[in-house]
């Protein structure tokens, strides 16, 4: 899948289509860093969590940038779990990162500029 990150055309729903069947892909193979089992560990949360929080519909999914390239961040609002996904980039496989608690993960992601919506809550 290739998706043109740094445009500032707004995500088509075929894009978000595209989004959401590579993180669902990616969930299902188990395309995990090296360390997300400890984390989930540490912070007390299941795959079961982030399956809902990836399949529903309020979930809020953005991309924002990290230290080493794009993030796509999905945040549940009224559960306040947020996990990042890190999309394939030359060489290396898409994958999530970590998942973890948090009060805003708007606020959160809009602190790693450039920020870009890409799917709001839909109720």
């Amino acid at each position: 899948m290739f998706i043109d990150w740094d445009s500032s055309q707004e995500w088509s729903e075929r894009y978000q289509q595209l989004l959401l069947n590579a993180l669902n892909h990616d969930f299902r193979e188990r395309n995990f860093s090296r360390d997300f089992y400890d984390k989930l560990r540490l912070r007390n949360l299941t795959l079961a969590q982030l399956r809902s929080t990836l399949s529903h519909s309020e979930s809020y999914i953005a991309r924002y940038s990290y230290d080493d390239g794009n993030r796509v961040g999905i945040w549940n609002p009224k559960s306040y779990l947020f996990i990042a996904w890190k999309p394939r980039f030359q060489q290396s496989p898409s994958r999530f990162m970590t998942a973890f608690k948090k009060a805003n993960g708007i606020d959160y992601m809009q602190s790693f500029p450039p920020f870009r919506e890409i799917r709001g809550p839909k109720p």
